[in-house]
């Protein structure tokens, strides 16, 4: 993420073929991890950085269940949620990024970042949930 950042074409040719290289090895699990999740998970945060939010939500959606598998610490991982939602919601999926915020909303409930997500989203297609999601967000950030 912080290669793409930056914007350093250089590092991340470099950083994407040693992916690349190590996935390729029959190197066991770590490998089949990279292959399977950590490339995928590469080639998303490079798509988002382009704007190109469809492939990003095409990309992640199915990888949602599998990203524990990197490792990391949970905000770690949850950066690549945090990217799915912001995908989806960039790229006009309202649908996705309802289901996801609901399921987040559900998940985490003190959640201040996902409650201001979803009154964005719902605000944006004028559902009506968008009045309590508001109340919501208001309660959390006067506690």
């Amino acid at each position: 993420m912080a290669i793409a950042a930056a914007g350093d074409a250089d590092g991340i040719e470099r950083f994407m073929e040693s992916c690349e290289r190590f996935a390729a090895t029959d190197g066991g699990t770590e490998a089949s991890v990279m292959a399977d999740v950590g490339l995928p998970l590469a080639r998303a945060v490079l798509a988002h950085r382009r704007g190109a939010y469809d492939a990003v939500v095409d990309r992640l959606m199915p990888l949602r269940s599998r990203f524990r598998s990197i490792g990391g610490s949970h905000a770690q991982r949850d950066l690549f949620d945090q990217l799915l939602i912001d995908a989806a919601r960039r790229g006009r999926r309202v649908d996705v990024a309802t289901e996801l915020l609901a399921e987040r909303t559900s998940r985490r409930p003190r959640n201040i970042w996902a409650w201001r997500e979803y009154v964005n989203v719902l605000g944006a297609v004028g559902a009506p949930a968008v009045i309590e999601a508001g109340r919501r967000l208001d309660q959390l950030r006067s506690a």
